[in-house]
């Protein structure tokens, strides 16, 4: 890791560096930031630096709450989608802020603003969800797309992938695959199944 470049002092935004904070678990220096509003938080140099995080969040408050008042969907399920979407990206008191904004997955600057996103986006499909193709990318427009849960679920970070005949797929493609239920072939294996026998084996019914 080279010498780190020294932000203290620096203003980004609504935020002025106070010291240099550590690192997070992916070995990402943060820098811990006084905002405008006077809440303290810590911030990755880079999203600093690229002006993809210019306030502790309150500056995304703020923006949400003025279009509200033009684009005539606030509190419809687009908005909420849109907000959650912020919120895990850029407000480190979310629950998920970890898994999104800790770990530098971010927003395109396009989509700060709810009236492009929703321009981009439209309203949501009944039984679909936003999905990040590439799951390490940020959200923007060429890296999002609508999709179902199932289709979701096969593009975790965490999904298990099992190879079976030659072919690697993951455990929910092979299910639908061999007829299985996904629950029925986790358990096979958490007791200590092959995975040729637990996606061949036939399912025992009652009888």
């Amino acid at each position: 890791m080279g010498k780190p470049i020294d932000m203290t002092g620096q203003r980004y935004g609504r935020l002025s560096v106070i010291e240099m904070a550590g690192h997070n678990k992916h070995r990402q220096r943060l820098w811990r930031c006084v905002c405008d509003c006077g809440e303290t938080t810590e911030v990755i140099g880079h999203l600093l630096r690229y002006g993809q995080t210019q306030s502790c969040g309150c500056l995304q408050k703020e923006a949400i709450a003025s279009v509200n008042k033009k684009h005539g969907k606030s509190k419809s399920q687009i908005w909420f989608m849109h907000r959650s979407m912020m919120d895990r990206c850029y407000l480190q008191t979310s629950t998920a802020y970890k898994n999104y904004g800790g770990r530098g997955i971010t927003v395109c600057k396009r989509w700060h603003d709810f009236e492009n996103f929703y321009a981009d986006m439209g309203d949501k499909p009944k039984g679909m969800t936003l999905e990040r193709i590439d799951n390490d990318g940020p959200y923007s427009p060429d890296n999002v797309r609508w999709a179902s849960y199932k289709d979701q679920a096969n593009n975790r970070r965490n999904n298990v992938v099992l190879e079976f005949q030659g072919r690697k797929q993951t455990m929910q493609q092979w299910s639908d695959e061999m007829g299985l239920k996904i629950q029925t072939v986790w358990a096979r294996l958490n007791r200590g199944w092959s995975v040729d026998r637990a996606l061949t084996e036939e399912v025992r019914h009652a009888g």
